[in-house]
């Protein structure tokens, strides 16, 4: 069988502050780039590796036309993780308020992992056994291979083989193979640059991110894997965008904050969680003062309303 790996596509309405294009439309356009070769190399299925969304608390527009979207052109079954960004506070009990949560309850994709049973694909000419595992960000349930089966996890993991600043300590490609030895496939996300690695059978790829958010993002060609579980090759396709200088800002710099990296290098060292994210405090705050369930989900109800309020605001002003 054939599969297409893919992984943090983002999917917004705003435009981010260094882009210039209709950011929406371009996404648009990659993701039915994707649908078409999906369709060419006629893949069984379309493996996403979490991220799908931007935000936990997307554009009801992104939302109502992507559904839209997958009915009439995704050509396969879409099945895909949660990313920290499809949720808020990473509490994956507040998966079903998700927006992946709410394609899936409009059959239009599949979200693995939610249950401790892994979705089995059989071909009924190669009887070949495909077992799709699962782990959206922060989950921590054992994953299970299946005998007999070709043995496929898709997770949204921070593993990776390039530092995200100095001191950074990150589980390598390699390492996360052999904590998984039961796995033919492992498709992860979350760092958003492409690598790919094999150990003896196994394999492990990271298509890199769908999109190119800000100037630190040049340079970066998205891209789509096609894995072939019969030879176990894989090939990299990658994407027709615009060109950087087309899509970019030139005026505006990303710089980076040398007193941001020594901070978190700081709280590191001194095993404190901190975080650019203010969802991610939040949620780290409420653990250390171990805040009642009931009071969390009111923090997130309360907050969600907040910011759609204010995005719906935005999409006005802008229209």
């Amino acid at each position: 069988m054939r599969f297409l790996i893919t992984n943090d596509w983002h999917l917004r309405f705003l435009i981010p502050e260094h882009r210039v294009d209709n950011f929406y439309e371009t996404q648009r356009s990659k993701v039915l780039q994707i649908f078409d070769l999906a369709r060419a190399h006629k893949v069984r299925a379309i493996l996403h590796a979490g991220d799908l969304f931007d935000s936990a608390n997307p554009s009801k527009y992104v939302i109502s036309e992507y559904i839209k979207l997958f009915k009439k052109q995704c050509p396969c079954p879409f099945y895909t993780v949660i990313g920290q960004h499809d949720i808020n506070y990473r509490a994956l009990n507040l998966i079903n308020r998700s927006a992946p949560a709410i394609l899936e309850s409009s059959e239009v994709i599949y979200l693995l992992g939610i249950t401790a049973e892994p979705t089995v694909i059989r071909d009924d000419v190669s009887l070949e056994s495909v077992a799709l595992h699962g782990l959206s960000f922060g989950q921590t349930d054992e994953v299970k291979s299946v005998e007999g089966a070709f043995n496929v996890l898709v997770a949204h993991v921070s593993v990776g083989d390039r530092e995200l600043f100095p001191g950074h300590k990150l589980t390598a490609p390699r390492k996360f193979l052999e904590d998984h030895p039961g796995f033919d496939l492992c498709c992860v996300g979350d760092y958003h640059y492409r690598f790919s690695y094999k150990l003896n059978n196994q394999v492990i790829l990271n298509a890199g991110t769908l999109v190119r958010k800000s100037t630190a993002d040049k340079g970066h060609r998205p891209g789509v894997f096609i894995f072939d579980t019969q030879t176990r090759e894989y090939e990299l396709i990658p994407l027709t965008i615009r060109p950087d200088a087309e899509v970019f800002d030139a005026t505006l710099t990303q710089k980076p904050s040398t007193a941001l990296f020594d901070g978190l290098l700081t709280a590191l060292a001194s095993e404190k969680r901190v975080s650019i994210s203010f969802d991610d405090n939040l949620a780290a705050v409420m653990t250390e003062k171990k805040v009642k369930q009931p009071v969390r989900d009111y923090l997130a109800r309360t907050i969600h309303q907040l910011r759609e309020s204010s995005r719906d605001a935005r999409e006005i002003e802008r229209k």
